[in-house]
């Protein structure tokens, strides 16, 4: 599937995307009127009420998303569960992120996002942004590998909680800052500081 205008995929309300063995490609270059940001997959809630409230989903097994144009998630004014497995994902925007849970204009009171994401089996590269009216939990499996930074900036963000189970394995790309940590596998800061509750994390 090949999008060379809009997002690869979007997901409003309580609705659902399962992909197997998909081969996404994302192009996005005009924005709608609430778009602040470029996106691959935008998972989000209008102010219009045309779609049912709930939390969303979208799974990813196998296949790949490649992206040309800003990031690789944007969820907004929602919430919703993202689960991936064996995806090969490339972002050809060296200024693109994989994961932006922020408010936008969408939405009559601009509300964040709350994201959980399972990544079993799954190799993720790129930054994570999680403003302060958004959440991230991030559960870690099956030898899955994370590659970048969580709101490195040092700007106020919302609540972060990252589980790493044994096997799995995080390498960080700049500082960064989590709420709540449960590591079982391993943490490579490279030089750099992971802070937890705002306190530097050393073990």
């Amino acid at each position: 599937m090949t999008a060379n205008v809009a997002q690869s995929v979007v997901i409003e309300g309580g609705n659902s995307v399962t992909l197997e063995n998909s081969n996404l490609n994302a192009n996005h270059t005009t924005k709608n009127s609430q778009d602040t940001t470029y996106q691959a997959v935008l998972i989000y809630k209008s102010m219009f009420k045309d779609a049912s409230s709930g939390t969303s989903s979208f799974s990813m097994t196998e296949g790949s998303i490649t992206n040309s144009n800003g990031d690789i998630f944007c969820v907004t004014n929602t919430s919703t569960a993202i689960t991936l497995s064996g995806v090969k994902i490339t972002n050809n925007d060296s200024s693109g992120n994989f994961l932006r849970a922020e408010a936008q204009e969408w939405g009559e009171s601009n509300n964040g996002g709350t994201v959980t994401l399972n990544a079993s089996g799954q190799d993720i590269e790129g930054d994570m942004i999680v403003d302060n009216l958004s959440s991230l939990t991030l559960n870690m499996t099956d030898n899955s590998t994370f590659s970048g930074a969580i709101n490195s900036t040092g700007a106020t963000g919302g609540t972060v909680t990252v589980n790493i189970e044994s096997g799995s394995a995080w390498t960080l790309t700049g500082d960064s800052y989590v709420t709540g940590l449960t590591n079982n596998g391993t943490i490579t800061r490279n030089g750099n500081t992971l802070y937890l509750n705002g306190t530097a994390y050393t073990d």
